[in-house]
């Protein structure tokens, strides 16, 4: 049997509003199996996101979280950025408007691959162009606002698997992207 990178059982995750306890989240299992996919559908509102944040040890100080979740497969606590990449639906979420492309892009390798400035710009150049923008040399000195909203995501994708991570999250990352491009990141997320 394969060691799970991550179980994770009876997860439960709430909030307080009014003096109520509300639950985002209740009696969660599941194991994530490195270099498997693991979709989750539901509904707005059935705690999809919630469940992303808490697997990348995201969600807000007020959140009250229950049951465990393990990383069986790593021989440390999980880092997110290094361990786990995420990348949400929307790329305004993670991108910072002030910092140029490839410093966000080539953080996470600089930081947690320990590679240095011009290693790290030269896998941000690579992964932008295996993600699709145009002209990646220049890409790599523009502004977020410089790009249209699914040239954006893709960026954000590009910065989410610099570091190599062992959970990839993808929290509705494709939905703003048109059907031809959703399938080539879907063939790069596959390699």
């Amino acid at each position: 049997m394969t060691t799970p990178l991550a179980t994770v059982r009876g997860l439960s995750v709430a909030y307080r509003a009014d003096g109520t306890r509300h639950f985002a989240l209740k009696g969660i299992d599941l194991d994530l199996i490195a270099g498997e996919k693991l979709a989750i559908i539901g509904e707005s509102g059935s705690g999809k996101s919630t469940l992303s944040l808490a697997l990348a040890g995201l969600l807000p100080q007020e959140a009250e979280l229950g049951g465990t979740i393990a990383w069986p497969g790593l021989d440390h606590a999980p880092r997110a950025g290094r361990d786990i990449g995420v990348v949400f639906q929307d790329p305004g979420s993670s991108l910072n408007p002030v910092l140029r492309i490839g410093e966000q892009v080539a953080e996470g390798a600089r930081h947690h691959l320990a590679l240095g400035r011009s290693a790290a710009r030269e896998r941000a150049r690579e992964l932008l162009g295996r993600v699709r923008i145009p002209d990646p040399d220049s890409a790599l000195d523009a502004y977020p606002h410089q790009f249209s909203g699914g040239q954006r995501q893709r960026i954000a994708i590009a910065g989410a698997i610099a570091a190599r991570p062992a959970l990839l999250i993808l929290d509705e990352a494709t939905s703003a992207l048109d059907t031809v491009v959703q399938a080539e990141i879907a063939t790069l997320l596959d390699t």
